[in-house]
């Protein structure tokens, strides 16, 4: 069975010394069928360095088309879902979002930049007309730690 680490976070400048290896040496005791683990790691936030050094091996790096874009005014980022919904208001914002996970599309993630529908298309011209820029970041990694039971 292979499970998967959605997201591991530090706060900056403070350290947990082993917080990586004793949050995954926790999880695989609690369950003994564990076989691997896997997680994305983005580029523009981390170079896995803890992770590999715990083990982990890089399976392979994922294109920038896979993730949504930051969007940028300024001096001033914000997330496209949150922009999605303060630009078209809450209630068809939600429904955009929604819509946009059901339909069918190349990436997996329902607001990825390459996803490229006409429905894409309006979504980002409507933030383009709000003053916001697209800031594609630099993907991820995909690593993989497979456990080694005895």
């Amino acid at each position: 069975r292979t499970h998967e680490l959605l997201r591991f976070c530090t706060v900056s400048g403070t350290q947990v010394l082993g917080g990586l290896s004793k949050l995954m040496a926790h999880f695989c005791d609690a369950d003994p069928r564990i076989e691997a683990l896997r997680t994305e790691v983005s580029r523009d936030m981390s170079c896995a360095s803890a992770y590999l050094k715990c083990g982990w091996q890089v399976e392979r790096s994922i294109s920038t088309s896979h993730y949504p874009p930051m969007w940028v005014k300024g001096s001033e980022f914000r997330y496209e879902r949150e922009l999605v919904l303060e630009v078209f208001g809450i209630e068809a914002g939600t429904e955009i979002i929604d819509n946009a996970g059901q339909r069918e599309r190349r990436y997996k993630h329902p607001l990825a930049i390459g996803n490229d529908g006409a429905e894409d298309l309006e979504r980002r011209a409507a933030l383009e007309s709000a003053g916001f820029k697209p800031r594609v970041g630099s993907g991820a990694l995909l690593l993989t730690l497979r456990l080694q039971r005895k």
